[in-house]
């Protein structure tokens, strides 16, 4: 009953906000299922949920509770920034059981073993959505009262000291990383603190002005094993090279990297993609990069090609996706024509794409391409022109909200992973 309580006053008081038609980069992020992060994001994030929701969050073939940061504007056409949860489970639920040899549940299980009571640093917690925070009090006191565990981390950046807090949604893939510089004695009795070497977010421009009891989004990370194998691919799929390499990231690790995609002149300039790699105990069997080889694994076994069954790994279901409106502002600026014609080049084909589609004037889909990385993570490269000159025969349709989750390319499911 809280959560619709919630839902009900939230929608109550999310006004409506003029759309960004020229703004580029990243402008959401989607995560697993709705029915532990969802509630866990609209009350003890202070998520709004969104106007396009599914009625009663329940759609034709899933569910969804896509929610926004309250307070945030000017992200391209959803205008706020958006933190979804979706299950797109599919006709008769055959997307639901395209998760290779484990089930999403699982999956979700050996996350929460890892990452236990959050006592320690772990390479899991290297996947997160970062987000600034006016001050971290009301989350810490919000996170125990709900007996969810967090870790805090102290650090500093060009002489100005900052505190994070990390937190993994039970039951879930989903790991937030709220960073401030405000964060009260009282705050650091309550929370294991840990000071760090390493620089948790490049504040090049300084902290965002952000009012009391908002949260502003700073970037998702992602583990890597390689992060050579990663440098290589966004150069060759969208002619981008790091904006910054912090090489070793942490002094006491000589293995250590990371590399940040954001910033001016990058494809993503306001909310920077980060991948991070470090070294892992040698005793773990089921680390961040046994879960990066995995997904990488089950992305292989099912999509043969473009038009080939989409698994749950990175698409609008307990998903792994980011997604990001491509720069039509800049001349010269790749289009997702290119990205099909370097992908092709690449023999690269953990790729689906959908062509944009119109059910009336002005209720129209997006054309788009679900790419998975070689982190095992998806970008979703949004684009309002479209394939130009790429006709992709046999390609999915979207004529908007994905036809209820009713895919059917997975109805012949092939073997599962081993």
């Amino acid at each position: 009953m809280l959560m619709r309580i919630v839902l009900v006053l939230a929608l109550a008081t999310a006004a409506a906000q003029p759309s960004n038609s020229t703004y580029y980069g990243m402008y959401k992020a989607t995560s697993d299922p709705i029915h532990t992060t969802y509630p866990f994001l609209t009350e003890l994030l202070g998520n709004l949920p969104t106007d396009n929701n599914c009625p009663n969050l329940t759609c034709a073939c899933g569910t969804q509770g896509r929610t926004e940061l309250n307070g945030t504007h000017g992200f391209g056409s959803e205008d706020h920034f958006g933190v979804h949860t979706v299950e797109a489970a599919g006709v008769n639920g055959s997307r639901l059981r395209a998760s290779g040899a484990y089930s999403l549940e699982e999956i979700e299980a050996i996350w929460g073993a890892a990452l236990g009571e959050m006592d320690a640093y772990d390479t899991f917690l290297d996947n997160h959505l970062a987000l600034w925070a006016p001050d971290l009090a009301p989350y810490v006191e919000r996170f125990q009262a709900a007996a969810v565990p967090a870790l805090g981390l102290r650090w500093a950046f060009r002489g100005e000291r900052y505190a994070s807090l990390l937190v993994h949604v039970p039951k879930s893939q989903v790991v937030l990383e709220l960073i401030s510089q405000t964060a009260p004695p009282g705050v650091r009795q309550r929370v294991r603190w840990v000071a760090v070497d390493e620089v948790r977010h490049r504040f090049e421009d300084g902290p965002p002005a952000v009012a009391a009891g908002r949260l502003e989004p700073l970037h998702v990370s992602r583990f890597a094993a390689d992060l050579d194998v990663i440098e290589v691919f966004y150069d060759r799929v969208l002619g981008e090279k790091p904006s910054a390499v912090d090489f070793p990231l942490d002094e006491a690790d000589p293995t250590s990297k990371r590399l940040v995609y954001g910033g001016p002149g990058s494809f993503t300039p306001d909310v920077a993609l980060v991948f991070v790699t470090r070294a892992e105990p040698s005793n773990r069997a089921r680390s961040a990069s046994w879960f990066q080889r995995y997904a990488v694994a089950v992305g292989e076994h099912y999509m043969r090609n473009y038009t080939d069954c989409w698994p749950v790994w990175g698409d609008d279901r307990r998903d792994n996706h980011v997604a990001v409106q491509m720069n039509r502002v800049t001349p010269g600026a790749p289009t997702l024509d290119d990205v099909v014609a370097n992908l092709d080049a690449m023999g690269w084909h953990l790729h689906h794409p959908f062509k944009g589609a119109c059910k009336a004037p002005g209720d129209c889909g997006p054309s788009d391409i679900y790419l998975m990385d070689p982190s095992g993570w998806t970008t979703q490269l949004v684009s309002p022109v479209g394939f130009k000159n790429t006709t992709l025969p046999g390609a999915d349709v979207d004529s908007g909200g994905l036809s209820g989750y009713c895919f059917e390319f997975c109805e012949h499911l092939r073997a599962p992973c081993e």
